[in-house]
């Protein structure tokens, strides 16, 4: 029959700094993906989950005179699709 796989990311990031002044901090965070897929022929049926623990943590900082702007990490993502190699 078809192939199944299933796979699990781990991440940890120890705490860090985005500025040489050591002012806007990150601390330590850990996060989870799961990726699951079932493939028969040249068709493949997928599943997977971002963040699994939902975890909120920055990826990006500016820091200005005039303040601050930080981007956070997207929250958990659920999603899944059908591929097709011809």
């Amino acid at each position: 029959p078809g192939e199944y796989r299933l796979s699990l990311a781990y991440t940890h990031s120890s705490t860090f700094y985005f500025d040489p002044d050591n002012r806007v901090r990150q601390p330590a965070y850990d996060t989870m993906s799961l990726r699951t897929s079932y493939a028969l022929g040249k068709v493949e049926v997928y599943g997977f989950i971002r963040n699994l623990t939902n975890r909120r943590y920055l990826t990006a900082v500016s820091t200005t005179n005039l303040g601050d702007l930080a981007v956070y990490a997207e929250p958990r993502t659920v999603g899944g699709g059908v591929k097709v190699t011809l």
